[in-house]
């Protein structure tokens, strides 16, 4: 009974959260827009992790790889260039991806992409609080 208590509040407390972003984000793209958008340039930064050499099994340096992607859309006429906020595994430069824009201000966008973190939050918290709940027998 004692070893379930951590999962049961840690899976809880995602489940609440991931819960609570994600009917913020799903409610917010409501009343957004729906638009193309074009890839204009997608940045690579490398960094050392914790900025220490650390060797893998190759005795290559271990780094962290980011990616920031640039996109261009025009709205009424009006043309912005934004951070898209995410990157996906394909992404190119050139190529179009669907994006959210706020009618009353159209350089507040969103993406598809955004609804990631709320998702992964309530699937953790599921399981986490599925390992309490099994611990708790």
């Amino acid at each position: 009974m004692e070893n379930s208590f951590v999962p049961l509040s840690v899976g809880t407390v995602f489940l609440i959260i991931g819960i609570f972003l994600w009917i913020r984000a799903s409610g917010r793209r409501k009343s957004m827009t729906p638009l193309k958008a074009v890839i204009t340039r997608i940045e690579r930064r490398e960094s050392m992790r914790n900025n220490l050499i650390v060797k893998n099994d190759e005795d290559e340096d271990e780094t962290n790889v980011s990616y920031t992607v640039h996109i261009a859309y025009d709205y009424n006429g009006a043309k912005y260039e934004r951070e898209l906020g995410h990157y996906i595994v394909g992404m190119k430069e050139g190529k179009e991806v669907e994006i959210f824009i706020n009618p009353d201000n159209p350089s507040d966008i969103s993406s598809k992409g955004a609804l990631l973190g709320p998702v992964i939050l309530v699937v953790m918290g599921a399981i986490i609080l599925a390992v309490g709940v099994y611990l708790s027998k």
